[in-house]
């Protein structure tokens, strides 16, 4: 212990400071005691006296640092400790508790209690080993693994929990003779091959993809013997989402109808002169850069005005029957003939004022002026009755 020398303790003693100076030797002041362990604990300082650490009876010290904690309270038991283990592991033996005085002047009363006890009525005996069991199969159908056999603890079997030294199995090696097969396994994936398409196309459901491959060689399976397939696909494909839209070229619409046959301020109307006519068509659809329809949208041609012109005409031949209506009931069914017009004799060419020789048209529906025929003068129609048809 180091020598004496003054301390300056600092200690509040019901509701005061007391200013303690000390030149005797002290002990180790603490200022708690573990009462389970009876150990000294929150270091306070040393050489201060043990009557000026116990002012506080919380507190606790020790007579040099080596020796026990000795608490300021007076001398009492602590509590018990829990009972230890039993002195044998079979049959009967004792068990032992302790407890620890606060004070080194001593308590009244024993500080160990012991009784008796028992873990198991019996001891264990231990047993001996049976034959081993035959060799188990190879682990492995080719090359070389390993094989097992196995013995029983029963020869005597072992009493109250005993066992028998070493192991119930024995591992061997074991080769089979056989040549393992290689079983494929695929290679890297190929590059992306291009794809089908430079452009999809508008409103289409069939969009451009593209492949890339790849090879069952990482191993290549055996042959001999006869090693598996790669599992899976060997081409892998993928949509091109990504191109432009296609360009759609554009496409003409229907001819418009001829317009008037005419010839200036000329009238030409059911006279065999020459007049002009045009018709028209739309270049529809062209998108995204697509090309026009090119060639012409406007179509010429000369013509006969033969508009509701009255002429000459004769009566057909009869027409082939007609449906039977209505489809039920009373019945019947009809054909006609009708007054055709007889376009006059004029010329189908005609040249042009570049002297070129064009086809000239007749234009315009005429009206046919036939003799009497049944009472009619342009259709002469004829009825008949169904024979055989169901009721309605």
């Amino acid at each position: 212990m180091a020598a004496p020398f003054s301390l300056l303790w600092l200690l509040a003693v019901g509701g005061y400071v007391s200013l303690l100076l000390s030149v005797s030797e002290g002990v180790v002041c603490y200022s708690d005691f573990d009462e389970r362990s009876g150990g000294c604990t929150q270091y306070l300082g040393e050489g201060v006296s043990e009557g000026d650490c116990c002012l506080n009876i919380k507190y606790s010290f020790k007579r040099d640092p080596g020796a026990p904690c000795e608490s300021c309270r007076a001398a009492t038991w602590s509590v018990w400790s829990e009972w230890g283990p039993c002195s044998v592991s079979c049959l009967e033996g004792v068990e032992s508790r302790s407890r620890f005085c606060t004070r080194q002047e001593g308590c009244k009363g024993e500080r160990i209690q012991m009784r008796a006890c028992s873990y198991q009525d019996c001891c264990p005996q231990s047993g001996r080993w049976g034959e081993w069991s035959l060799w188990s199969p190879c682990s492995v159908t080719c090359a070389r693994g390993r094989r097992q056999r196995m013995r029983q603890c029963n020869n005597p079997a072992p009493l109250c929990g005993g066992s028998c030294a070493g192991s119930s199995a024995d591992l061997d090696d074991c080769d089979t003779q056989q040549v393992c097969p290689t079983h494929g396994a695929w290679g890297s994936w190929g590059p992306w091959n291009d794809c089908s398409a430079s452009c999809i196309k508008e409103d289409s459901r069939n969009v451009p993809v593209q492949s890339r491959l790849r090879i069952c060689n990482k191993p290549t399976p055996s042959s001999d013997p006869p090693g598996r397939l790669c599992e899976g696909t060997s081409e892998e494909r993928r949509d091109c989402n990504s191109l432009p839209t296609c360009p759609v070229n554009g496409v003409w619409s229907e001819w418009s109808e001829w317009s008037d046959c005419l010839l200036l301020d000329t009238r030409i109307k059911c006279d065999n002169k020459v007049g002009a006519q045009n018709r028209k068509r739309r270049c529809e659809g062209s998108a995204h850069g697509g090309d026009d329809c090119g060639s012409k949208y406007k179509e010429n041609r000369y013509c006969y005005n033969f508009k509701r012109c009255r002429l000459n005409g004769s009566w057909s031949e009869w027409s082939e029957w007609g449906l039977c209506t209505p489809t039920c009931g009373q019945s019947e069914r009809t054909r006609e003939r009708l007054c055709q017009p007889v376009y006059p004799n004029y010329p189908n060419t005609t040249v042009t004022q570049t002297q070129k020789t064009v086809d000239v048209f007749p234009w315009g529906v005429p009206i046919g002026r036939c003799e009497e025929l049944n009472g009619q003068l342009q259709r002469v129609p004829e009825k008949r009755e169904c024979k055989n048809v169901p009721k309605c």
